[in-house]
């Protein structure tokens, strides 16, 4: 299983940094990996069950995933969950107040299913590498935004 953790402490207020990672569909705007992402279920609040179409740029071939927001309590904690024919995927973001700032704890999982398991290893290098940068873009896309 590939994971990977990490914090940023960000000078924005919690329910603007909040804003940003809620809505999976900003997701190409802060992280190279990911070529487009589109919600499904229409507008509206985002709620348990919002969907989002993200397509991820992989070693070879685009990657479709369909993720869905499993666990929210604004302005503190949104899960989202993906599953395809090869694997799963998990972002948890929880977010604490920090003086006048956030401060963002993103931990993420893939596991690969059946024979797929060998990559684990080569998977898990891979995402560390790509969830600096997703961090190192969502930093310069929240600063931006000031």
């Amino acid at each position: 299983m590939a994971h990977f953790h990490a914090e940023l402490e960000i000078d924005r207020p919690i329910e603007e940094v909040f804003a940003t990672v809620v809505d999976f569909s900003r997701t190409e705007q802060w992280d190279p990996t990911v070529r487009q992402a589109r919600r499904l279920d229409g507008p509206g609040p985002i709620a348990v069950g919002s969907e989002y179409d993200v397509r991820v740029d992989t070693p070879g071939r685009a990657l479709r995933l369909t993720y869905a927001v499993a666990e929210l309590r604004a302005p503190e904690r949104v899960v989202f969950e993906a599953e395809s024919q090869w694997l799963r995927a998990r972002d948890a973001i929880e977010l604490h107040k920090a003086g006048a700032g956030t401060l963002l704890v993103w931990d993420a999982t893939l596991s690969l299913h059946g024979l797929a398991y060998l990559l684990d290893l080569p998977l898990h290098l891979a995402f560390q590498w790509s969830g600096a940068r997703s961090l190192e873009g969502l930093r310069g896309t929240l600063l931006r935004e000031k």
